[in-house]
């Protein structure tokens, strides 16, 4: 039985690919609500993205330091880290379409002050609106609507943190501008 059911997804892949006409772009993201949200000294991704009909990819990179003015000037935070990101896309009209998918995040914090290194793991199960502003340019509005975080960090005295959210309340807000 699985084999049947992967025969299938990788006939329907073959078969989206070879009729595919895939766009190319640039594409730039951030959070716009929750922990690491632009409002809460969370940065902004950048990187590439596939677009087509029936489906999306995204490979973004974030890298940003900041200094925690609240403590200590010497207090300064290193974040660098990379999304993997993938959504089926239904039509609803010619510029609106619904999106689920899947998203892949690592990131690792450097805290200077106690020398501490924090690596984040992130899947989340995805879902959202994709908006065509014109022919070269899109929007996307998206939650995670199920949310696995794996935590840990190089000190002695901890464990890895898992934690698993539903609808946790973040908001994710993407831009592309298609290349070709």
């Amino acid at each position: 039985m699985k084999k049947l059911i992967l025969a299938a997804v990788l006939t329907a892949l073959t078969a989206t690919t070879l009729t595919a006409a895939p766009q190319f772009g640039a594409h730039t993201a951030f959070e716009a609500s929750g922990a690491n949200s632009v409002i809460n000294g969370g940065g902004a991704s950048f990187g590439v993205s596939l677009e087509e009909s029936m489906f999306n990819a995204q490979v973004l990179l974030s890298n940003q330091s900041r200094t925690a003015q609240a403590y200590t000037k010497d207090n300064d935070d290193k974040t660098m880290g990379f999304t993997l990101a993938g959504n089926y896309k239904h039509s609803l009209d010619q510029k609106n379409t619904l999106l689920a998918g899947l998203s892949f995040s690592q990131t690792k914090v450097t805290d200077e002050a106690p020398e501490v290194e924090i690596k984040t793991t992130v899947i989340n199960v995805n879902a959202g609106v994709q908006r065509s502003l014109n022919d070269r340019t899109l929007i996307t509005v998206s939650t995670p609507v199920v949310s696995m975080t794996t935590a840990s960090s190089d000190a002695d005295d901890t464990e890895d943190a898992k934690t698993t959210d539903i609808l946790n309340g973040e908001i994710n807000v993407g831009l592309t501008f298609l290349l070709n």
